[in-house]
């Protein structure tokens, strides 16, 4: 049986329904888990997992360039990262900033 087949979409754009596949198997750990699902949490782990996946394809790119593979990817946050998560953050070497602030000038 297969998983997450790309249909013709019947709502949404590309990135919206690609960002849906990827957090479905979050928010089905959590549901099983008895968890509460909060997006904020769910934006936050799926942001974790976009550091691992655009540290990866920075590396390689430097291989292949004859570069030595040496990046740095921070996950930048508007608010503290959830306790629950800094186990994740730390087995996965993802490096955060918290409580970022935005000039209210520069929000659109």
């Amino acid at each position: 049986m297969e998983t997450a087949q790309t249909a013709k979409p019947l709502f949404g754009n590309k990135l919206y329904q690609q960002r849906a596949r990827e957090a479905l198997p979050i928010l089905v750990r959590q549901v099983t888990a008895n968890q509460i699902i909060s997006y904020s949490d769910l934006a936050t782990e799926l942001g974790m997992f976009q550091c691992v996946k655009y540290r990866a394809v920075i590396e390689a790119f430097q291989v292949i360039q004859g570069c030595q593979s040496s990046c740095r990817v921070l996950l930048a946050l508007e608010s503290k990262l959830p306790a629950e998560l800094l186990q994740m953050k730390n087995i996965l070497g993802i490096e955060v900033i918290e409580q970022i602030v935005y000039p209210s000038s520069e929000i659109t």
